[in-house]
């Protein structure tokens, strides 16, 4: 939870859906918005923060399964135009909830999303955030992979300051050796950043992803 004080000094108690890496999103004095409480004895949840140089981030986790679902209905990820949304999970989703089944021509394709709010130089959206972020996911799409399905691990972009991906740079650390292992089985890597207002959150267009060993990664 957080407490957050309004334009007229009252305090207000808010729920907070990220239990992730929030530094950038949440020191003293930010500006933020949360939504109203829905249902009974529910806190107001916070959803957007206003970051260092007037940016907007999308804190809340939970809009962003069903934000990249809409998409792909939608035929915004091109990567995946004409599939078919199965199942929001799958079997190989024994851990994470950002997790999707999709299928096209009687063969299927496992997503595995990952939301990325924490921002380093130039407009580079880092990932993971913190130690042990990703590493599930990875597992899953890995062993989607080696059962001959398409996998794709998705990075959703929530943060209007971000311009490109960058993946962890330490070559020892467990989700480089996993991300290496991946796309040497051929998961795919891709992400899409989302535009940001106070009324309204859409998935817009791809970004770069930058690895230390690789110059980029490509769907």
């Amino acid at each position: 939870m957080a407490e957050v004080v309004l334009p007229n000094r009252q305090k207000v108690m808010i729920r907070c859906p990220n239990i992730g890496d929030m530094r950038g999103n949440d020191t003293l004095g930010t500006k933020v918005w949360y939504s109203n409480a829905v249902g009974y004895h529910c806190l107001p949840t916070w959803e957007l923060s206003e970051a260092d140089g007037g940016h907007l981030v999308c804190i809340n986790p939970e809009l962003m399964k069903p934000l990249v679902i809409d998409s792909i209905k939608q035929r915004k990820v091109q990567e995946l135009s004409g599939y078919n949304i199965l199942h929001a999970g799958g079997s190989y989703d024994q851990f994470r909830s950002q997790f999707l089944l999709l299928e096209k021509d009687q063969k299927q394709c496992y997503m595995g999303i990952e939301q990325v709010i924490k921002i380093g130089m130039h407009g580079a959206g880092l990932f993971p955030a913190a130690e042990g972020d990703g590493i599930e996911n990875l597992n899953a799409l890995i062993q989607a992979r080696e059962d001959g399905h398409r996998a794709v691990l998705f990075f959703c972009v929530m943060h209007s300051g971000v311009e490109h991906i960058k993946l962890n740079e330490n070559p020892n650390s467990e989700y480089n050796q996993l991300l290496a292992r991946a796309v040497a089985l051929g998961v795919e890597v891709v992400a899409y950043r989302t535009t940001i207002s106070l009324d309204n959150i859409e998935l817009t267009s791809q970004l770069p992803v930058l690895h230390a060993e690789y110059d980029k990664f490509k769907l």
